[in-house]
């Protein structure tokens, strides 16, 4: 008796990542920036039940393959250095 499915799984994910970013000063010690990423995947996926419950279900090899892409999470920062540098003190 047979409980469960035995199958060799492959998978391969390429993932490519751009980002544009910026930053403002808004004083001498004080600055505001924000990244924009553009991501891109393409995955694939092969599937061979290697026994099958019950036996001749008529399940075969399984190919899939999504790809896409768009805009990832938007990242917001702000800065502030709390230190001059005069005096001695680092930056």
């Amino acid at each position: 008796m047979l409980v469960g499915v035995f199958d060799i799984n492959e998978s391969r994910q390429d993932v490519l990542t751009a980002a544009m970013s910026g930053r403002f000063g808004l004083t001498n010690r004080v600055e505001i920036g924000a990244r924009e990423p553009l991501v891109y995947h393409d995955d694939k996926a092969v599937l061979v039940p290697l026994a099958q419950n019950p036996p001749q279900s008529g399940v075969g090899t399984v190919n899939t393959s999504t790809n896409g892409a768009g805009i990832g999470d938007l990242e917001l920062s702000a800065r502030h250095q709390f230190t001059n540098g005069s005096g001695g003190w680092p930056f």
